[in-house]
């Protein structure tokens, strides 16, 4: 498979076929990991019952970034759909926030990488510097970017070096999707260490969702 992450639609549900993302070195391969095993998980809006894949991409080839991704559609039209990148740097390597533009958002919000794509509103950095968001739409679709370092009641994830995550979330067609759900999507993104989950980023701090567990 070449280099990129290709989607297609297929019947009725959106199915996404992985090779290594466009934000990473083209030698890294995918290889499908069970729920139980993969650090990143997902729950957002529309997304209780939804379709879940989940990769390991590895480390590339300077061992600078070690690559996982979660992604998850609606059964239904495959929409909502979301997707997450966590991103483990090494040691001595420093996590620095993205310009979440045009290209940033087609890299990220792979389904769309080929459709037209309306910022709606610019990349904004929060009042921490930890985390950015974007508003974009495309088509009938309205959707949210997110770039953010882990972050957990004021402190940094801690292991080997920074900790990145990176993902979108877009929602059913013709759903309004804006400022307003920014906590609720961000607050979607859950990492799995030392047998603990618990939310990559807690602008919301209540509790881990039985579902989010199984």
């Amino acid at each position: 498979m070449t280099k990129g992450m290709r989607s297609l639609l297929t019947g009725s549900c959106l199915v996404v076929m992985l090779a290594a993302p466009e934000f990473a070195p083209a030698q890294q391969k995918s290889t499908a990991v069970p729920r139980r095993e993969s650090p990143v998980l997902l729950d957002m809006p529309g997304l209780e019952r939804g379709v879940e894949q989940f990769h390991y991409f590895g480390w590339d080839a300077r061992f600078a970034s070690e690559t996982s991704l979660a992604f998850a559609s609606a059964a239904a039209n495959g929409y909502p759909a979301a997707a997450a990148v966590r991103q483990q740097l090494a040691k001595g390597f420093v996590w620095r926030a993205s310009s979440l533009n045009e290209d940033w958002i087609r890299q990220t919000a792979f389904p769309l990488k080929d459709k037209p794509i309306q910022i709606t509103r610019p990349g904004r950095v929060g009042s921490d510097g930890y985390l950015n968001t974007v508003l974009f739409s495309s088509g009938d679709l309205k959707c949210a970017g997110f770039d953010f370092r882990h972050y957990a009641k004021g402190i940094v994830e801690t292991g080997i070096g920074d900790v990145g995550y990176r993902g979108f979330y877009c929602g059913a067609p013709g759903a309004k999707v804006g400022e307003e759900d920014i906590a609720r999507i961000v607050g979607g993104v859950f990492v799995r260490a030392k047998g603990e989950i618990r939310r990559a980023y807690e602008l919301d701090v209540s509790p881990v969702p039985d579902r989010v567990k199984r």
